[in-house]
């Protein structure tokens, strides 16, 4: 059939299970040079869509909601899964040899797989694929658009729609003891998946209503952390986002707390890579390796391969932070895990620490939304620069829904955890402070107004704690981000301010703390697990 008016399929009863699966062919079958315009294609080139209704999110008609397009690419097409980005090309397919052009006029097969969190598209059984992440509800409509003035045909009768439940093992059984074990940390859940295992910061009700954009599913500030005699650890995983075509992707790894020399690597999307982390051999027989995972980058771990006979132990912290906020605090553009301010700040006060942070957020009703496993020592909201976003709104109306919003999350915090210390992080610098209607200087200061209401609410201004140079920050043009640089002394500032609130750092012997930990182990992982 010729797409002259949308096609629908519509799910009554919604489709809910782990996976939905949608199959079908289609073929462009005329392109015209100059396409026309067309309310349901916002962006130009783009001429065939797939969008998905679910509930508690957008209907189908949204564009947040197009899960697969087809864009023009000169005489050739391109594929394309979800795409946050204002170009809508983070996520162009690619085949097995790296070609990302397609042919007109010639039929091709897709399977798109909508798993709880990501979408995962085939072309042809797997001769192109990519998959990318987007939380999402359950299914209730699905519909095709072809752009005006572009012939598509699709072909009816290979249109499928199912739906099945997914409990497949974790492929890697040390992966699996490690995590049985609890030698990852700093994650909310986790989950398994056809790409290998997820360590999800964000719950599946937050991700889902952080819909446009990909940012939710980065592992920021997820660690392996534990007490071994293991001189080797090598961790295969699979790259799936990424903020940009190519990213420098580096792991931060400590040994008994110092960090050890990195080099990063440079990545594509849908790339699968290997880590390896040694214990020098001028280091004792058993240590505390901690391994944080990059900042801005969405992984699936395939594999975790260590001395056959190593023996490890979790590493028990003395509490659980909360950290919610913006960019800065989910860590975009900080190459080096750990300077993240976040990270520095967990391991002066042995914490687990669960970076809740969402890129361009600002206070809203989500901010706080989702389960919370862990009964939190302390609370950190770090929302406020995309409050300020420049001030190029006007004051008056901005204060008010900044006010109408923090109030929101402040009773989330205080109801939520009725035990922690909260910590207000007021703004950092950046480059365009002034404003145009109103500073960055002023929106503190509502801020700080509103947060004194609340006597359980200990206030830090930030505004000073980073540099005020472009050299501590990722853009020159608009210091906002700030780099490793920038984090790392970010983190240090930080740290001092919090000894008035929490106290002095706990001071703990790693090597000591290690041999005791290991003492009463005879066997290695593998071992323990098998006799039980």
């Amino acid at each position: 059939m010729i797409l002259s008016e949308p096609y629908i399929l519509s799910c009554d009863p919604p489709l809910e299970e782990d996976f939905v699966d949608l199959q079908f062919r289609f073929r462009i079958v005329h392109m015209p040079q100059s396409l026309k315009e067309d309310i349901h294609f916002p962006y130009e080139d783009e001429i065939f869509l797939v969008n998905v209704g679910e509930t508690g999110k957008f209907e189908a008609s949204s564009i947040y909601q197009s899960k697969f397009t087809v864009l023009r690419a000169g005489e050739h097409i391109q594929m394309n899964g979800y795409a946050p980005d204002f170009c809508r090309k983070s996520n162009i397919i690619r085949d097995r040899a790296g070609n990302t052009l397609f042919s007109v006029g010639r039929e091709y097969e897709v399977a798109l797989h909508w798993s709880k969190y990501r979408c995962y598209v085939e072309i042809d059984g797997g001769a192109a694929a990519t998959s990318y992440g987007n939380g999402r509800e359950a299914i209730t409509q699905i519909i095709f658009y072809a752009r005006k003035g572009v012939t598509v045909e699709l072909n009816e009768a290979s249109v499928c729609l199912s739906q099945r439940r997914f409990n497949a093992p974790i492929a890697d059984r040390g992966l699996a003891r490690m995590i049985e074990r609890g030698l990852f940390c700093n994650y909310l859940f986790w989950h398994n998946a056809p790409d290998g295992v997820y360590f999800d910061r964000l719950s599946l009700r937050q991700t889902v209503l952080c819909t446009t954009r990909n940012s939710p599913a980065y592992q920021t500030n997820v660690a392996f952390d534990a007490y071994t005699d293991a001189r080797k650890i090598r961790m295969t995983f699979a790259v799936s986002d990424l903020p940009t075509e190519e990213w420098p992707l580096q792991f931060a790894f400590f040994i008994n707390g110092t960090q050890q020399p990195a080099q990063p690597m440079s990545v594509r999307k849908d790339e699968v890579h290997s880590w390896e982390f040694c214990v020098p051999a001028e280091c004792p027989a058993c240590n505390r390796l901690t391994i944080v995972f990059p900042c801005s980058v969405a992984m699936a771990v395939q594999k975790v391969e260590y001395d056959s006979n190593a023996r490890f132990a979790p590493v028990e912290k003395q509490g659980t932070a909360y950290f919610f906020g913006d960019s800065i605090t989910e860590g975009s553009e900080c190459f080096d895990p750990g300077a993240m301010y976040v990270q520095q700040v967990a391991q002066a006060y042995e914490l687990y620490a669960l970076d809740q942070a969402v890129s361009g957020r600002t206070f809203s009703d989500y901010t706080i939304l989702g389960e919370y496993p862990r009964a939190a020592s302390c609370v950190f909201l770090a929302c406020g620069t995309n409050s300020f976003c420049g001030g190029v709104q006007d004051r008056d109306a901005c204060f008010a829904e900044l006010e109408v919003q923090m109030e929101q999350v402040i009773l989330q915090a205080e109801t939520r955890f009725p035990s922690a210390v909260i910590l207000a992080l007021l703004p950092i610098w950046r480059s365009d402070a002034q404003g145009v209607h109103f500073s960055l200087a002023e929106t503190s200061e509502k801020m700080r107004a509103i947060y004194q209401r609340h006597p359980r609410i200990t206030i830090i201004d930030c505004y000073d704690f980073v540099p005020h140079e472009s050299a501590f920050f990722s853009n020159s043009e608009l210091a906002l981000h700030p780099n490793s640089a920038g984090h790392r002394i970010y983190g240090e500032n930080l740290l001092r301010r919090l000894r008035s609130v929490l106290g002095e750092p706990p001071r703990r012997d790693h090597i000591k703390d290690a041999a005791r930990a290991l003492s009463a182990r005879q066997g290695g992982l593998q071992d323990e697990t098998d006799r039980s």
